[in-house]
């Protein structure tokens, strides 16, 4: 229609109509640069935001610009459904994942806890080669005590703030001021801008001090007649439903160590009866 692509791409953006009232405006101009004045505010920024973008994506490495690479891929990650509430201590402490990862995988829940509800279902994300772990060790890791207590947990609780822009406060200021990042200043407040004008009133949370998180205590069944010594290490007896998790409690060990003795790596299985070593001696 208009030859041209720019035209074209004007067009798109505020209709046939008002290009051809541009076109006769300018005097029969034929050009989107000389038609340009003469369109709407929003046109007048279309097309060269346009051409920003498509020069961008073409040129990328001559800016040293690259795509951020996550940390974890699609098919790296699962999830599972929690039957109770959880914190991110529990889970790290039994599959050796640091709860920076849990909150990198979790970021809906923001004080590492995961609440539970009848009414509605909450899911855990973690590392695929964690996930058969956690289903083997489920119950124990619902049931070990928790590293914050209930009224530690009621301490956390957020407080609503509201904040009036002083003349030369910056979001990054005021960031800093209450302990939170910007992004969270432009999610509370819907701003969209890097900028705030002076007497602008913000809503800001805030938390209570965190507890320190005491160490968690896991009561180990009493009594272990399955248990042997034989030259330099002392076994165990797999029995059903055994996993290494239940087998380093009863003996009062880590996973990490009866891995180290036994070599095993990501993949194992444990049938019962058969024998692993539980400490050298």
């Amino acid at each position: 229609l208009f030859g041209d692509w720019q035209m074209v791409l004007a067009a798109y953006n505020c209709g046939p109509g008002n290009v051809n009232k541009a076109i006769r405006r300018s005097g029969g101009k034929k050009t989107y640069w000389e038609i340009r004045p003469f369109l709407p505010k929003e046109t007048q920024g279309y097309v060269p935001a346009f051409i920003a973008v498509n020069y961008v994506m073409s040129y990328t490495a001559e800016h040293n610009l690259y795509s951020a690479i996550p940390k974890k891929t699609f098919l790296a990650v699962d999830t599972v459904s929690v039957k109770k509430q959880l914190n991110f201590s529990k889970i790290s402490s039994v599959l050796g994942v640091s709860e920076d990862e849990l909150k990198y995988l979790n970021p809906c829940y923001k004080k590492g806890v995961i609440p539970f509800s009848p009414d509605e279902i909450n899911t855990l994300a973690l590392p695929a080669s964690k996930m058969g772990l956690f289903v083997a060790n489920e119950d124990a890791i619902y049931n070990m005590k928790d590293t914050l207590h209930s009224q530690d947990v009621l301490s956390t609780q957020e407080t609503m703030k509201t904040h009036t822009v002083r003349k030369g406060e910056h979001l990054s200021t005021i960031a800093k001021r209450y302990g939170c990042t910007v992004a969270d200043l432009k999610s509370w407040n819907g701003i969209t801008t890097s900028t705030v004008k002076p007497g602008k009133k913000l809503t800001i949370y805030l938390y209570g001090k965190k507890p320190v998180a005491s160490e968690a205590k896991v009561t180990a069944p009493a009594g272990n007649n399955n248990t042997t010594v034989s030259g330099k290490f002392k076994y165990y007896t797999v029995q059903k439903g055994d996993s290494l998790y239940k087998i380093a409690q009863k003996n009062k060990t880590t996973v990490d160590e009866l891995k180290r003795l036994n070599n095993i790596g990501a993949k194992y299985s444990l049938l019962p009866g058969k024998k692993i070593k539980v400490a050298a001696i």
